[in-house]
């Protein structure tokens, strides 16, 4: 295929990054799919979900997945820029308490590019 798949989940109140190369008989080590966790804004006060699940963020038995950032709870998001040719995404943390005058000279601690095959 012409595209790169790409899996978009905020779900987990995590950020992370990894392509997926396999999973059970499936190959997808030609055309590896990505996924990112996008983050959570905020969460509560006093503890993070994986308090409550017992388990932190955790790629799944079967799947074999090629790390870019391991699952990280903290707050924060995303922001993607997409183009014909590629994606980039950008993590940047920042806490709901914090003053908003932050966000002027936010920086992202962790990039990376999705490119769509040749």
């Amino acid at each position: 295929m012409q595209r790169s798949p790409l899996f978009l989940s905020g779900d987990l109140h995590a950020l992370a990054e990894g392509r997926i190369r396999r999973y059970g008989q499936l190959d997808f080590s030609r055309n590896p799919i990505t996924t990112v966790l996008t983050g959570p804004i905020s969460t509560g006060p006093k503890a993070w979900p994986s308090a409550w699940r017992g388990t932190p963020p955790r790629t799944p038995t079967g799947l074999e997945n090629a790390e870019g950032l391991k699952p990280l709870e903290k707050n924060g998001f995303s922001i993607i820029d997409f183009t014909e040719d590629r994606a980039e995404v950008q993590f940047f943390s920042w806490k709901m308490d914090e003053p908003e005058e932050h966000l002027n000279d936010l920086k992202p601690f962790h990039r990376f590019t999705v490119e769509r095959p040749h």
